[in-house]
């Protein structure tokens, strides 16, 4: 089983540690439905510090590593949950990594500041997942901060034009 601490790597944990950083990073997840594998390193190692946003009702089982649920019952809002870590936990930064769908809803929502995007050299057909989705017709202007390449892959990040 691959580790899935936030931080995997001992030697990096232990640089943030000398740094004056918590050896991991706060996760923040967000799930409707409370659905998340319970039994992976994240939950059970004790490192660090989780934070779950949800809409559902459900009790999550007991984890090794803190944990805080944050109930939101009319669904995510990404507003109020930014809001809770800057307020409650002093969270000035947020790395989000989701789907598409989460994508949408903060970039809807006007709470995203940068973009980065990987391109692989691989090409497929047919219907296929998308940056984002679920989001308004307005388009959002992004200017580009940096590209660098790796292999045949690129790595962009984009400044969200305001």
């Amino acid at each position: 089983r691959s580790s899935t601490r936030v931080v995997p790597d001992a030697a990096k944990r232990a640089l943030r540690e000398a740094r004056g950083l918590g050896a991991d990073p706060l996760a923040v997840l967000v799930s409707g439905r409370l659905d998340l594998p319970w039994d992976v390193d994240l939950f059970t190692d004790g490192g660090g510090r989780i934070v779950v946003f949800t809409s559902s009702d459900q009790e999550p089982p007991e984890t090794a590593t803190p944990l805080e649920v944050v109930r939101q019952p009319g669904g995510f809002d990404p507003a109020a949950a930014l809001a809770h870590l800057r307020g409650e936990l002093g969270i000035r930064s947020v790395l989000c990594e989701g789907g598409p769908s989460l994508h949408g809803t903060l970039l809807e929502a006007g709470l995203v500041d940068e973009l980065f995007v990987t391109r692989g050299a691989l090409v497929g057909g047919g219907e296929g997942p998308a940056i984002v989705e679920g989001f308004g017709a307005e388009p959002v202007p992004l200017e580009l901060l940096w590209l660098l390449s790796a292999g045949s892959e690129l790595f962009s990040r984009y400044g969200v034009v305001r």
